[in-house]
């Protein structure tokens, strides 16, 4: 009886270190992944930390509708770059990669592609607003 007792709490201490393990080589690919990344960030974002966003200093607020568009109204601060523009990608160049970016269209779909354009071109920091200017 005691050498049953002694082999499951031996499997019992195996089985524990196994699962620390795992633990440790997950969060080691975590930070793999991260660094992979170089700390970059693109990502969606609500309204409500939209706005809270572009109430900070040292940021870059895009606007990405037509001209057409910025009667229906802009957020302040906010620079347009027309997105069907035939330089559109050369006027993303010339923007700050280090400095936090800020877009947003109509609805969504255009600051999204650009958000993915940003990424690609090296940008630091990027977020989007969900749903766009009609969900401000």
């Amino acid at each position: 009886m005691k050498k049953l007792v002694s082999f499951a709490a031996f499997v019992l201490l195996l089985s524990s270190c196994g699962a620390q393990t795992s633990n440790a080589e997950s969060s080691s690919s975590k930070a793999e992944s991260t660094q992979n990344d170089n700390g970059r960030v693109a990502k969606t974002i609500s309204t409500a930390e939209f706005k809270k966003g572009v109430a900070q200093e040292n940021i870059q607020i895009v606007d990405v509708r037509t001209p057409e568009e910025l009667s229906e109204g802009k957020i302040d601060g906010s620079m347009n770059i027309n997105f069907y523009d035939s330089n559109f990608k050369d006027q993303i160049a010339a923007l700050d990669k280090a400095t936090p970016v800020y877009v947003y269209c109509r609805s969504g779909a255009r600051s999204s592609k650009a958000m993915q354009m940003m990424k690609e071109m090296g940008f630091k920091t990027v977020y989007e607003l969900q749903g766009g200017f009609m969900n401000y």
